[in-house]
């Protein structure tokens, strides 16, 4: 197989598109308006112009160097396609980069060895009895504590959720910011996304979330919880009131992670079961690695 290279300006959006919906994995990241918001100009790696294998290639320069690193927002990309994708096709295309240098994240239908990174998901084909029934004890308890506290949901703003998010992690790095910012509009705009809000009984914000739908995932993105928020407990309520408002979809409820132990064992408590994605690295030397993360 020859793999084709596409340049921005080459990529047949549509198409792009609905191969995206057609993957077997199929991730929000990966659909054209996404990758625009995230990383403006990317390019592609196709196995052919009907784009049955397709990678996308979230290029970066720096002083003129161009490479391939995983942007802001972005839990996996990698290979993507209707059929199987087995480690030899993978290989294939990252034989085929057209950059010297790359670093970023495979997803979970990609065989592939080397590390594995964690990812936690929930299957929403049950009712909501049958998923709030795998709860652990404490979870179960703190989001009594959460209604006990008066707090609610409601559905808010792109612009209120980015906001908050920017308030409580102010110390983030900018592109964290204007990254966000980009992906909840564009997101949000497209009917992809639903911003909610955690409110306290005056009326204020204490939590926030942007779950990001595609009608087969509903991925669980840029969480914030602010003193009043944690002291609440008001993310466990708002993930419990998501799972109660999904349940039955058929759809995976995506955690996004995570390597840190105690995130971790939050998304285990609503039931979130292990899924593992590899990473695609080559030729990092030290001193690039310092300039290509500025």
């Amino acid at each position: 197989m020859k793999v084709i290279h596409l340049e921005h300006k080459q990529i047949d959006r549509e198409l792009w598109d609905r191969r995206v919906d057609g993957a077997g994995v199929t991730l929000p990241y990966v659909y054209s308006w996404y990758l625009d918001a995230v990383s403006p100009g990317w390019e592609a790696l196709v196995s052919d112009y009907g784009y049955t294998y397709f990678m996308p290639l979230t290029v970066k320069e720096r002083f003129g160097f161009r490479y391939v690193i995983q942007p802001r927002w972005v839990q996996q990309l990698g290979l993507f396609s209707e059929f199987e994708v087995c480690g030899d096709r993978v290989a294939e295309f990252l034989k085929s980069m057209p950059y010297i240098v790359y670093d970023f994240n495979l997803n979970e239908g990609n065989e592939t060895g080397g590390v594995q990174y964690p990812n936690m998901v929930i299957d929403l084909s049950q009712g909501y009895e049958y998923i709030a029934a795998g709860y652990a004890e404490n979870t179960r308890r703190n989001v009594r504590k959460a209604r006990e506290a008066g707090l609610s949901v409601k559905e808010i703003t792109a612009g209120e959720c980015v906001g908050f998010w920017s308030a409580v992690n102010v110390r983030m790095p900018k592109d964290m910011h204007t990254a966000l910012s980009a992906v909840a509009e564009a997101a949000v705009s497209r009917g992809k996304a639903t911003a909610y809000g955690v409110c306290a009984e005056d009326g204020g914000l204490v939590a926030t979330l942007l779950l990001l739908t595609n009608g087969r995932r509903a991925v669980y993105l840029a969480p914030a919880s602010d003193s009043r928020g944690k002291e609440t407990r008001a993310m466990f309520l708002l993930v419990d009131e998501l799972l109660r408002r999904y349940a039955g979809t058929g759809m995976t409820f995506d955690f996004e992670g995570s390597r840190i132990e105690g995130v971790a064992r939050f998304y285990e408590g609503f039931g979130g079961q292990r899924r593992h994605y590899g990473r695609a690295r080559h030729c990092r030397p030290e001193w690039l690695v310092r300039m290509m993360h500025r």
